[in-house]
């Protein structure tokens, strides 16, 4: 991708990429690591601070990892998109809650806060993710007490 080929990014991109991290965040708490897996190209890439995935395959089975909790809850906030070099890039922020249900304790929350830096790619007509780094700005657990589930 240059910036002879994509100058700017359109208001139907921008609302593209956005909506390619709700979809991110909506395959992660449906344990559908498939369709998580999808949303990048063919030889993506996801890099976080213990793992680095290359391709689909790899993704899924990497992801499949968050099934160890009984729930997943990733809220997705702000974003924004540019073109660097030719490289469309961007960056979102994200609260994402990690359950585990106990018997004697109630319910254990592993909370997140994540800032994602991404390139994007078109790829079959749809925007992929090409490389998605997870940073951890900040992570802590929380112990509640049993509730609605």
């Amino acid at each position: 991708m240059s910036d002879t080929v994509l100058p700017e990014l359109t208001r139907e991109d921008r609302e593209e990429l956005v909506a390619l991290g709700h979809a991110y965040a909506f395959a992660a708490d449906a344990r559908d690591f498939k369709a998580f897996a999808t949303l990048f190209t063919p030889d993506g890439v996801l890099i976080s601070s213990r793992n680095h995935y290359t391709g689909r395959e790899a993704i899924a089975e990497g992801v499949s990892g968050l099934a160890r909790y009984d729930r997943t809850f990733h809220f997705v906030g702000q974003s924004r998109h540019w073109i660097e070099g030719g490289v469309v890039r961007g960056e979102t922020y994200c609260i994402a809650h990690h359950f585990t249900e106990t018997a004697d304790e109630g319910t254990r929350d592993r909370v997140m806060y994540i800032h994602y830096r991404d390139e994007y790619a078109r790829h079959e007509g749809a925007w992929r993710f090409a490389h998605r780094t997870l940073g951890v700005v900040w992570a802590g657990q929380e112990d509640k007490p049993a509730g609605p589930s």
